[in-house]
């Protein structure tokens, strides 16, 4: 049973990038490609973390005895935070 949580687990984070990745392609081509609140919000800030999510999967999974792994999902973990505190401050100026 707990295997297939597991499985479930790891196509849901696979299923959800995806999606926030196809609902932030059409809202670029919605927007004629203008970034603006919509397009740069919530639906770009989320794909991202998905993205983030889905590496530290592939981390856990490899129980972190590869280091590219490691270091891809530490990447993408200082990317997304940069973007997102980019996007925040954006929101407030």
């Amino acid at each position: 049973m707990r295997s297939l949580f597991r499985w479930e687990w790891r196509l849901a984070a696979l299923w959800a990038t995806g999606f926030f990745g196809l609902v932030y392609a059409v809202d670029l081509v919605l927007h004629q490609g203008a970034l603006n609140a919509v397009v740069d919000g919530r639906p770009g800030v989320a794909s991202r973390w998905c993205a983030v999510l889905v590496c530290w999967l592939a981390a856990r999974r490899a129980r972190f005895a590869r280091v590219e792994i490691v270091l891809i999902a530490t990447a993408m973990t200082a990317q997304s935070s940069a973007d997102t505190l980019r996007g925040c401050r954006r929101s407030v100026a």
